[in-house]
């Protein structure tokens, strides 16, 4: 089966269900695994699907995925990219990390040293308390009403909470970004990225390829408010890396 024969075969498998794995398309296209993974890459890069842990997912039904899900979408990318940002922290540091499902990854990561760990994340803070750090982190959490879906404190008194505290470092996810600034699709999850970058010396955006070069429903701010954008790179995304790596922002590449 030819190549482009066998994507559009992907698509129609997507078409009447959500998720396609690695294995049962191995099974279906009778193609070794390699082939399969370069056809998932290539569907994902041009954004007809979305790449997820062990395969690939339709983009319609991943808007209404659960925030488990979601964080499962470019799984590798993330790890990489949460392993390079913890890097970053060092002992006595204080951080803000938002309650996207990237800096999600970190949980795992984190260095076990002094530090207090500031955010709006029920999930984050119950994955760290049950870790335990011997080195004693400390753990403080906003105040808001908890928006259930993603787990997370928004609203009010969420901002007037995190407001009073300074950060050495604010660790944050973006639904995207491109040369004229970051963004999100929720007001309410802005108006809590804007107080963090506020109150930060540094401000470190975390961002797996399928953001680059994107917008949301709401701009954040312009890319001179950031210190450094951590992220891997695609063919799709080099020509927006370049671009933002003029505006003096530090660029990782994992």
């Amino acid at each position: 089966m030819l190549q482009k024969q066998r994507q559009e075969k992907i698509m129609e498998c997507l078409a009447g269900g959500d998720y396609l794995s690695v294995e049962e398309a191995v099974k279906l296209f009778k193609s070794s695994p390699a082939t399969i993974r370069r056809d998932f890459m290539e569907l994902a890069e041009s954004d007809q699907v979305l790449k997820v842990r062990g395969g690939v997912r339709s983009r319609k039904a991943a808007a209404v995925l659960p925030f488990s899900d979601r964080a499962s979408e470019y799984y590798a990318e993330k790890e990489a990219i949460a392993k390079s940002a913890v890097s970053m922290i060092r002992t006595g540091d204080v951080v803000f990390i938002d309650g996207g499902t990237t800096t999600f990854h970190m949980a795992s990561y984190l260095p076990d040293i002094n530090i207090r760990i500031i955010t709006n994340s029920l999930r984050l803070a119950s994955v760290l308390e049950e870790k335990k750090s011997d080195a004693g982190w400390e753990i403080y959490l906003t105040g808001g009403f908890l928006y259930t879906k993603s787990g997370i404190l928004l609203g009010p008194n969420a901002q007037s909470s995190l407001a009073q505290y300074h950060a050495n470092l604010a660790f944050l996810s973006v639904s995207g970004i491109d040369g004229n600034g970051i963004y999100n699709n929720s007001e309410l999850v802005v108006d809590m990225e804007r107080v963090m970058i506020n109150n930060s010396d540094r401000t470190i955006i975390m961002a797996d390829h399928s953001k680059i070069g994107k917008h949301g429903l709401v701009k954040v701010c312009g890319l001179e408010k950031i210190g450094a954008l951590i992220t891997d790179s695609s063919k799709e995304s080099r020509k927006y890396l370049e671009s933002i790596g003029k505006d003096e922002i530090e660029l990782i590449i994992v």
